[in-house]
């Protein structure tokens, strides 16, 4: 069974999801913790500014174990309570790859098309191939996966627009101030946002 387990800007506030915002040396931490029971037996982390999604295999009759240990190991990062655990949406099987597919596609972006989260997507995917927390169906899941952001883009005008959320900020200024490139601007942050404005 294919499941995910996430939440997003359309499901979670920002202080939730900060909780859960993970670098690399967290994923790993968190994968392995995750992977060391056999609930769990394939693993991808999908975590960026406005998401954090886990997508992992587990055997038909295990699910509820499956979801319980990731409950039980997303604890050390979060106040994973009841308050902030009605923030994360479960999706499975076809639900969990139709989620994923309109994912890379740019449609559950917060500036529709944008094309940040192929190279976010990716970049997990790589991840835990190298660590070996994927294995035959998420690889092939993912490997398609990004098939199909390559085809959207491609055969549609889905990216037409802005590309991703510090591009719409930008152009959003352009849009108020004439003479962006003479004025002084201040952003607020040191994140992967700030860097790409």
């Amino acid at each position: 069974m294919i499941g995910v387990i996430g939440l997003s800007h359309k499901s979670a506030p920002l202080e939730v999801r900060e909780c859960y915002a993970f670098g690399h040396g967290d994923v790993e931490k968190l994968s392995n913790n995750i992977l060391s029971s056999d609930q769990v037996d394939e693993l991808i982390v999908l975590s960026t500014c406005n998401r954090t999604e886990l997508y992992f295999i587990t055997s038909s009759n295990c699910l509820k174990g499956a979801i319980h240990q990731i409950d039980h190991c997303l604890r050390d990062y979060g106040p994973y309570d009841p308050m902030s655990k009605k923030h994360f949406y479960h999706l499975f099987d076809n639900g969990a790859v139709n989620h994923l597919f309109r994912l890379i596609s740019g449609l559950e972006s917060m500036v529709t098309g944008e094309y940040q989260i192929v190279s976010q997507v990716k970049e997990a995917y790589e991840l835990a191939h190298q660590n070996n927390f994927s294995g035959k169906i998420l690889n092939r899941l993912f490997i398609k996966t990004l098939e199909v952001g390559k085809l959207v883009r491609t055969r549609t005008e889905i990216s037409r627009g802005a590309f991703s959320v510090s591009y719409a900020a930008v152009e959003k200024c352009r849009e108020h101030f004439s003479n962006l490139e003479e004025r002084n601007i201040l952003l607020v942050g040191a994140g992967e946002t700030g860097e790409l404005v």
